[in-house]
């Protein structure tokens, strides 16, 4: 990780530096089809497709390639799929797979794409 030191204010002591570490990361966003209708959210498409859409491996794998070499991370983001839908498991299992390929190539993975259970 990086690091960078600071001074802050009065809450932490007056002039005693602190270290926030932080890695460089990348998103990959394989759908932003989502069936949640968030009136604060610009993210997310209407779910039109069926996943026919969705980032393949192909795809996700060419990202990764072109990465620049200070990144750390990739966070793998996407609208959500109703956790009743057909389609759930294949969703899953495409996140899943995008994490793979990211370890595949040397980064560490992370998602951001709803709530999962373990099932």
């Amino acid at each position: 990780p990086h690091r960078r030191q600071f001074s802050s204010g009065a809450s932490h002591g007056a002039g005693k530096a602190r270290v926030v570490t932080y890695s460089p990361s990348f998103t990959i966003v394989p759908t932003y089809e989502c069936f949640n209708v968030c009136t604060y959210c610009n993210f997310r498409r209407n779910v039109t497709k069926e996943g026919k859409d969705w980032l393949s491996d192909d795809g996700a794998a060419q990202k990764l390639r072109e990465l620049d070499a200070e990144v750390a991370e990739v966070l793998v983001m996407a609208g959500e799929v109703h956790p009743r839908a057909a389609n759930r498991a294949a969703w899953v299992e495409r996140a899943e797979s995008i994490c793979s390929l990211a370890l595949d190539h040397g980064f560490l993975p992370h998602t951001n794409i709803g709530p999962l259970d373990r099932s």
